[in-house]
């Protein structure tokens, strides 16, 4: 550390202070600082950061201090709302309790601690699984980079089940006349088979949403993230690039679920019809909202142009719903989720190939469509037995060779 007298352009005396250093890499670093006290703030940062890289080099970094690098490393690699879910795991479960060992001192059995300490919180299983599960993918980096040997998240034991699991939601769907019935009700169509509350609306200003989630498929962020740039009335298609999400506390338009999700689907005659009676329900909005329109493009707004929020569309949904059914329809209360259900059901149902159902809902892989939305209904299950007894037995059936009683017919 020496001090550097100079002159200035103009004449002027000045100084600085001027060091050699070298950093974690082995290069020699010049540093310059107006001050003394300046220049050793310097030099003791790249110190601090010469001695942390040689302990990640090591495995001596603190998992306290790898965690948040790691997720400063991956930001860009995930999703928000699932690098949001990671963060929250690393701050509320992994670094209170293992934040104080060392990523090559971490053990299996220090994970298993940490797993019925989680419990035994009354966490849920899956809450536990999924914190285990992040620590795993923090720890992979270093086993690439040699820091460690082994992944211990990947050797500790899964959290045991105490109990018996919680039956899942059974997902269920809406046959073709309970779709078409939905529809005409919330269209206005059926206006002379009810009687309607004084002020009840005839017509529900959601009609289209439904539409499309029943007989196109598209997700929630899907739908509320639509443009009218995207909806090509000409051409009968409408192209979704887009997802209406929530992301560090506002409404963002993000890239679709995957690249499969990146897609352009048809519209038949009443898509169309449902999307150009949206389109006159908006321009009468915003003739009423005057200077208070807020201009997004988007086709599903609030009546001040603002974007919907998904609960809000979702609650709504079961208010639609719950007025039919006082009205006497034939409804089951469904999720907003599982229209999208009964679109790739009815969709199979009609003898629509996989292959097309796969395109329209914007699945990846077409094991998807078949194992997670091809759910058998009634129909579908009479229609497979009857065709395979027709392939096997032709117009001739069973009765012809078998009695009532299942023995074989024999000549009198």
């Amino acid at each position: 550390m020496h001090r550097h007298r100079y002159r200035t352009k103009s004449g002027r005396k000045k100084s600085s202070w001027r060091a050699k250093v070298r950093d974690q890499t082995g290069r020699l670093r010049y540093l310059r600082a107006p001050t003394r006290g300046a220049l050793r703030e310097k030099i003791s940062a790249l110190k601090t950061e010469t001695r942390r890289a040689e302990a990640r080099q090591s495995g001596e970094e603190l998992i306290a201090d790898y965690l948040p690098r790691w997720l400063q490393s991956i930001r860009h690699d995930v999703r928000p709302g699932t690098w949001t879910a990671y963060e929250r795991a690393c701050r509320c479960q992994l670094i209170p309790h293992l934040g104080y060992h060392t990523t090559a001192g971490l053990l299996p059995s220090h994970v298993d601690t940490m797993v019925a300490a989680l419990l035994d919180q009354g966490l849920s299983r899956s809450y536990v699984v999924h914190a285990r599960g992040v620590l795993r993918s923090a720890y992979r980096p270093l086993v690439v980079d040699g820091a460690v040997s082994r992944n211990p998240a990947s050797l500790a034991g899964a959290p045991k089940r105490k109990r018996a699991a919680k039956p899942r939601h059974r997902m269920q769907t809406w046959s073709r006349e309970q779709v078409s019935d939905f529809l005409a009700f919330v269209r206005g169509d059926m206006d002379h088979r009810i009687k309607r509350r004084k002020g009840e609306p005839v017509v529900d200003r959601s009609e289209a949403l439904y539409h499309l989630a029943l007989l196109r498929g598209m997700r929630q962020g899907e739908l509320l993230g639509l443009r009218w740039s995207r909806v090509d009335f000409e051409h009968r298609a409408l192209t979704i690039d887009v997802s209406l999400q929530r992301v560090d506390g506002r409404l963002q338009l993000m890239p679709p679920k995957s690249e499969a999700s990146n897609r352009t689907i048809a519209l038949p005659s009443e898509s169309l019809r449902a999307l150009q009676r949206q389109r006159e329900l908006m321009v009468r909005w915003k003739l009423a909202a005057g200077s208070r329109w807020d201009e997004h493009g988007l086709v599903f707004t609030t009546r001040w142009g603002t974007p919907l929020e998904s609960s809000y569309a979702r609650s709504r949904f079961c208010r639609s719903v719950e007025r039919a059914q006082r009205h006497g329809f034939d409804l089951p209360r469904i999720r907003f989720h599982e229209m999208r259900h009964t679109c790739a059901t009815l969709m199979l149902e009609a003898g629509i190939s996989p292959k097309v159902v796969q395109h329209t809902l914007g699945h990846a892989s077409i094991r998807i469509t078949l194992d997670l939305y091809s759910h058998v209904s009634d129909a579908l299950e009479r229609g497979a037995g009857d065709a395979l007894e027709a392939a096997i037995f032709g117009e001739r059936g069973l009765s012809g060779g078998l009695s009532a009683v299942g023995q074989p017919n024999k000549p009198l």
